[in-house]
């Protein structure tokens, strides 16, 4: 059924979910997205790491590779944080 198959104003009721029904796909718990999260971050910092060694070896733009350097260093402050998250305080 497409888009011109239905009349304005009206509402297929097959395209609609049930206030009950449950969410599509699986569901995860604060850990596992937080989990899921860092191991993006920490990605996209290697790869930050890689794009301005390739641009410092090139001899690009020194203003572009300075504003890398501070967006990784943001995101290590991110991955810090989310891994104080993650870890239990352990008071000796």
């Amino acid at each position: 059924m497409t888009d011109e198959d239905v009349p304005l104003g009206k509402v297929v009721p097959a395209l609609i979910r049930p206030a009950h029904a449950e969410p599509p796909g699986p569901v995860m718990n604060e850990e596992e997205v937080l989990r899921a999260s860092l191991a993006r971050l920490r990605e996209e910092h290697a790869d930050l790491s890689t794009a301005i060694e390739a641009l410092e070896e090139r001899g690009s733009d020194p203003l572009a590779v300075r504003r890398l350097k501070k967006r990784k260093l943001a995101l290590k402050d991110r991955i810090a944080a989310m891994d104080d998250r993650l870890t239990p305080d352990i008071i000796a």
